[in-house]
């Protein structure tokens, strides 16, 4: 888990962040399963062929009141520094009419 304290927090404050950033990753993670496992239920699934989900996917999946759309960005990054997530080569059209990577559990 890492909180970019950008903005020098201390104390109770930076704790409060660091669980909250904690709580988005585990979201996300859950997310990426929950939609990779559901797509395995389809009979023509090919893992190979999975492209997994951009921020934008998983932001919206979460109800997009969960937390800001550069929340889940920093926290993918964040997830796959940790190894837990691979950015793959694919593209998806994006929320705002941009191309945005995808990303794939690496589990």
């Amino acid at each position: 888990m890492t909180f970019y304290n950008t903005i020098k927090l201390s104390g109770e404050d930076l704790l409060q962040k660091q669980s909250s950033c904690n709580r988005q990753q585990k979201l996300i993670l859950r997310t990426m399963e929950q939609e990779r496992n559901q797509r395995r239920l389809d009979s023509d699934f090919n893992e190979e062929e999975y492209q997994g989900m951009t921020p934008a996917d998983v932001w919206q999946s979460l109800g997009q009141l969960t937390c800001p759309l550069t929340s889940v960005r920093a926290r993918m990054t964040t997830l796959t520094k940790e190894g837990l997530l691979v950015k793959t080569e694919h593209k998806k059209m994006g929320v705002y009419r941009t191309d945005n990577y995808t990303w794939k559990l690496n589990y």
